[in-house]
């Protein structure tokens, strides 16, 4: 998306983000579930519903970067 490496900074945030997001859609699988649920697409059952929140969030946050956004 970025169309180049992570600098030292941003593998850290993207690092510790998804540890925090793991951590936080096993604690509530139902969150995660509804994540995964919005919209028309139907999620693949053989991916655990955390896991894929997980990668959702991550995603999200990449899109978001001001570079992403901004790309010139």
């Amino acid at each position: 998306m970025l169309a180049r490496t992570f600098d030292d900074e941003e593998h850290t945030l993207i690092e510790q983000s998804l540890q925090k997001f793991r951590t936080c859609f096993q604690k509530d699988p139902p969150a995660a579930t509804d994540l995964v649920s919005i919209g028309e697409t139907k999620a693949d059952p053989a991916i655990p519903a955390p896991e894929l929140a997980t990668w959702i969030m991550i995603a999200s946050q990449i899109l978001n970067f001001d570079e992403t956004i901004t790309k010139n």
